[in-house]
């Protein structure tokens, strides 16, 4: 579910892309633009909406939180206010005062996985069981609407990890994750990650030369392959991989070959592929 009206900070966020120098007037004008509005208009929720968003987004959080308080005293407030509020607080480092608006806001729109996503971030400092339910649901929620972004896949895993879940479950998830991004580096690689940290030899050797296949610097990932089998006591396979390694930097063209650090992998590589 996508609000009309968060059409505008999408549009504020838009604004930094620009140089300091263009991003920081336009803002400026926004708001006093937007403080006009509120001032001509004070029983306007839409008005008093737009200038608490401004403020969050010059990190003006008292004068955000003041301008939420006041847009919720007023009939018609917009649906999104309570999910931005959190968002600011958030963004204000107040996970705990998150909550609370957070919770109101998905009792009333349980679909909508943008409320569940802030609920996630909200407790995945303290709470990651907690936390990773609720990214859970912000992807199953989304899978009815639009297709998650791989940030939420990722907060799902660390949650979960954090949380004690099995980590063929994690996994799965990942790759799900993947399969439905058409092939997400990032899922594929924390998926990698986590099978490194937990000692999956065979897994982790499977998901490296899976990536390799469609990398276009294969020598770092063959590298990378490599130091897993020889720290697992695989000698003759990371010696394959090694040899890997030289194969893929000779493709290489001369110039870039020539770089520092690939000169630093290359004997390195010589002296893994070395019986």
């Amino acid at each position: 579910m996508v609000h009309p009206r968060s059409i505008i900070p999408a549009l504020l966020v838009a604004s930094f892309a620009l140089s300091d120098s263009a991003a920081h007037p336009m803002l400026d004008a926004q708001l006093a633009r937007a403080e006009r509005e509120v001032v001509a208009s004070p029983s306007d929720p839409g008005a008093c909406h737009r200038l608490a968003q401004l403020y969050r987004y010059r990190r003006e959080w008292v004068h955000a939180e003041d301008a939420f308080a006041r847009c919720r005293a007023l009939p018609g407030a917009p649906d999104a206010l309570d999910l931005d509020l959190a968002r600011t607080r958030l963004e204000a480092g107040r996970p705990d005062d998150a909550l609370s608006p957070v919770a109101r806001y998905v009792a009333t729109h349980p679909e909508d996985p943008e409320g569940w996503e802030v609920r996630g971030r909200a407790l995945e400092g303290t709470r990651p069981k907690e936390a990773a339910d609720a990214f859970a649901t912000a992807l199953a929620r989304s899978a009815s609407t639009r297709p998650a972004l791989p940030d939420t896949y990722l907060h799902w895993a660390r949650t979960a990890e954090a949380a004690g879940m099995p980590t063929p479950t994690i996994l799965a998830g990942l790759d799900a994750g993947a399969a439905r991004l058409h092939g997400a580096v990032a899922l594929q690689v924390a998926a990698l990650d986590l099978a490194e940290r937990r000692g999956l030899v065979e897994e982790a050797v499977a998901r490296l030369a899976a990536l390799e296949v469609h990398a276009q610097r294969k020598e770092v990932w063959a590298a990378r392959r490599a130091r897993l089998l020889g720290e697992a006591g695989r000698d003759a396979a990371a010696r394959e991989a090694w040899g890997t390694v030289l194969a893929a930097i000779e493709n290489l063209p001369a110039s870039r070959q020539d770089a520092p650090a690939l000169r630093a992998l290359r004997q390195e590589a010589q002296r893994g592929a070395r019986p």
